[in-house]
């Protein structure tokens, strides 16, 4: 049960990074002067950084829960 519920949690931080990804290019998008840009650009690269962390961690997560179910 831990492993599934880890495998859930995961899986729910990955959609959720994955739309605050999308949120801060959009608002990289928007943004109107030079300085506003850079904050957002840097926002932006922040977001996926920890897209990458999310993803990676889900993918542990199902490497775990399949190794204790026994499926390759």
């Amino acid at each position: 049960m831990k492993a599934f519920r880890e495998y859930d949690q995961t899986q729910q931080a990955l959609q959720l990074t994955g739309e605050l990804v999308a949120v801060r290019k959009e608002a990289e998008k928007t943004a109107a002067d030079v300085p506003a840009k850079f904050k957002t650009g840097k926002e932006t690269m922040t977001a996926q950084v920890n897209y990458m962390k999310a993803d990676l961690a889900h993918r542990i997560a199902y490497v775990k829960l399949m190794a204790l179910i026994g499926t390759p």
